[in-house]
């Protein structure tokens, strides 16, 4: 993945080498900008049952379900320019389409139904401090970093348990890094290409018992980091002397 970005990169500063060379004034990067982006995320989280009697724990079943899929929001953010510099901040959230689906018998020997569970992140938001460099008047190599929030569920069911159904969800706090490349195309508008990587350290997990024969039984899942990639577009709203 790191070689792709490497390689929009380059791509984009060379397209953007020629603009510039054509283009007249430079580029104000000063000022309050919103936008719009796209583009697709992916994870994994960890799965499980236990079952504790007298002291003994034994796994029912443990698998790792594998969440991808597409996502799309809104941001708004700020800018300062200094010589060759830019620094700012920037706020966003997107909802997404990142699920995955399974099931696991107990006993595979048995006809017991299955345990069905699926997890997924229903949204993504950050709020960020970013930095980058200028390589020309209108394209800027950044890297960004801060805070980040992820709404996120997973669903346990089985009609043949005492439990039948329950859910693991909330909102999840933790960091995002990444980088990206950002090119004007007016003195309005500009696009951008980015990574992130999200991670959120944490796992969820629920506890029932004791039961008939004295036993627990707990349902688990771990969520995994998050990698995403994004590509949108900006306009800017107001500048310093304006």
């Amino acid at each position: 993945m790191g070689v792709t970005v490497c390689a929009l990169a380059i791509s984009v500063a060379g397209g953007t080498q020629a603009l510039s060379q054509d283009a007249g004034p430079a580029y104000d990067w000063d000022g309050l900008f919103v936008g719009l982006h796209t583009g697709y995320g992916w994870s994994d989280t960890d799965v499980s049952r236990d079952r504790t009697r007298r002291g003994r724990t034994r796994n029912n079943f443990s698998t790792q379900l594998e969440l991808d899929g597409l996502l799309g929001g809104i941001q708004v953010g700020y800018n300062y320019q200094h010589n060759d510099f830019v620094f700012g901040v920037i706020g966003d959230i997107a909802l997404t389409g990142m699920s995955d689906s399974g099931a696991s018998f107990r006993r595979p020997r048995r006809l017991t139904p299955p345990v069905s569970f699926e997890s997924e992140y229903d949204w993504l938001a950050t709020i960020r401090g970013r930095a980058g460099w200028l390589i020309n008047d209108q394209t800027l190599l950044y890297a960004h970093g801060g805070l980040a929030i992820a709404n996120m569920s997973t669903d346990f069911s089985s009609p043949a348990r005492r439990v039948n159904s329950l859910s693991l969800s909330g909102n999840d706090t933790g960091w995002v890094a990444g980088a990206g490349i950002e090119t004007a195309l007016s003195d309005r508008v500009s696009i951008f290409a980015e990574y992130s990587h999200f991670d959120f350290g944490s796992g969820d997990s629920v506890t029932f018992g004791p039961g008939r024969r004295i036993s627990t039984v707990t349902y688990s899942a771990d969520n995994n980091p998050i990698d995403t990639i994004k590509i949108g577009v900006n306009f800017k709203l107001w500048r310093p002397g304006n």
